[in-house]
């Protein structure tokens, strides 16, 4: 962005005029707005102020400009035809612009920077020492629009007075005695200022009223003769982090080789280095051949999870061995055998032999199934004088009941027990002719 030629306003001109008692002027705010017109000295105000952002840095890039930085992260969208500086409460310096020279969305967060050319800057006045002291010097701007800086430096032991520039900064270095104390008086320095050409035509100096220029002067930092400085002088934009765009710093070699820093950004160049370094012990990601043991966290839980010792011994003895084993546990087939040497299921033995599961003896009910499949059942029943009564085969028929009889028992009474229907579950036996209890077996044949 070219710079901005920022006015003073009549309220900032009067600050200004008091820098030489009341201290440098401090910008501390940055108003921005929304209307484009010709800025007036006269002005209090932005025509439209938007809002004020607290400068995060700045710096004194030349005399007379003065480079700054400013962020703002909220969601505000707007588009800055004005800028106005704040001293405190009062506007200082005022840009405008019928043509907006900043712009923000709601979704980015706006860093920018901003040279501010100040014009109608006044010529400023320094004031050294104490009059009472007689070491006070009176130092004045000899040039508009640009800042003028003196230095009074004393460095080292046995040193001569002498006087260098550098652009508007003047320095003195003071002269010294064999245990480095100052030994310049006002009225040299004075004279040694006015002696060098370029500090010549930047100030004028003289001994202020009251004061004999014989005192021995005292040394101070850089100050500008017309002081106007912005927030702190310190960038603050926001620390970079996952969710929030910002700066950071770029690591060091070191942070990257001990990798436990999560505030810092690698370059390419230590990534490599780094990456370069690492012995060829570890196993890579594409594929690789290990000289040793790996031990795992456990067993897997998921179908493409490497597998310990344990996990694959423990599968293994799960399985029958083809050389003879001992089962635990029931041995399901896929059917009957079919081939004389196959292992025949449980059903197939079922009903391919002999199988009696009770004694035909007593009181008791049986079935025997012959090989082929046909089944004898019996069943003790007893019935009652005038009634019928259901029965239950031991064993249902798979299929079909051939035929049923009714035999004669002990306990018949010498009546008649008539078997009036059967199915391939259960049957009834009618006493219905009787006059007492009856009892007797009921004999069934089916497949």
């Amino acid at each position: 962005m070219a710079a901005l030629n920022f006015i003073i306003t009549n309220s900032g001109l009067s600050l200004l005029s008091q820098v030489s008692t009341v201290g440098p002027v401090t910008i501390n705010k940055v108003a921005i707005g929304s209307a484009g017109y010709v800025e007036a000295a006269s002005q209090t105000a932005l025509v439209t102020q938007i809002k004020q952002l607290t400068p995060d840095g700045s710096s004194v890039t030349a005399p007379g400009i003065i480079h700054i930085t400013a962020s703002d992260s909220s969601t505000d969208a707007y588009a800055v035809k004005e800028i106005g500086l704040y001293a405190g409460t009062t506007l200082f310096a005022i840009y405008s612009d019928t043509t907006a020279f900043l712009t923000k969305t709601a979704t980015n967060t706006a860093l920018f920077s901003v040279d501010l050319v100040l014009s109608n800057v006044p010529a400023g006045v320094l004031t050294t020492g104490l009059v009472s002291s007689n070491n006070s010097l009176t130092i004045s701007s000899s040039i508009t629009n640009a800042q003028v800086g003196v230095a009074f430096v004393q460095a080292g032991n046995n040193t001569a007075l002498s006087v260098s520039v550098s652009g508007n900064n003047i320095t003195v270095n003071l002269a010294t005695g064999a245990t480095g104390l100052i030994t310049s008086t006002a009225t040299t320095v004075r004279t040694a200022i006015l002696a060098n050409t370029s500090a010549a035509a930047l100030v004028s100096v003289s001994n202020t009223s009251g004061s004999s220029g014989a005192g021995i002067v005292t040394a101070f930092a850089m100050t500008y003769l017309a002081s106007v400085t912005i927030g702190q002088a310190v960038f603050n934009y926001p620390a970079a982090t996952e969710s929030t765009p910002g700066v950071a710093k770029i690591a060091t070699s070191a942070l990257v080789t001990a990798g436990a820093d999560d505030s810092t950004f690698v370059t390419p160049l230590k990534l490599a280095s780094r990456l370069s370094s690492l012995p060829s012990a570890f196993v890579r990601l594409i594929g690789d051949s290990m000289t040793g043991f790996l031990t795992l966290v456990g067993n897997p839980t998921s179908a493409l999870h490497a597998s310990p010792k344990q996990y694959v011994d423990a599968a293994d003895a799960l399985k029958v061995s083809k050389s003879g084993d001992s089962m635990t546990g029931f041995l399901s087939l896929v059917g009957d055998p079919t081939s004389a040497l196959h292992t025949a299921t449980k059903q197939y033995v079922d009903t391919s032999i002999l199988f009696t599961p009770s004694s035909p003896t007593g009181s008791a009910s049986g079935y025997v199934r012959l090989a082929g499949g046909l089944i004898f059942q019996w069943k003790h029943i007893v019935v009652a004088a005038a009634t019928s009564t259901a029965f239950t085969w031991p064993i249902a028929f798979p299929t079909a009941v051939l035929t049923g009889q009714i035999c004669k028992n002990g306990d018949n009474n010498g009546q008649v027990i008539q078997l009036a229907g059967i199915s391939t579950t259960q049957g009834v036996a009618d006493n219905s002719g009787g006059t007492a209890t009856n009892g007797a077996f009921v004999l069934g044949i089916g497949y």
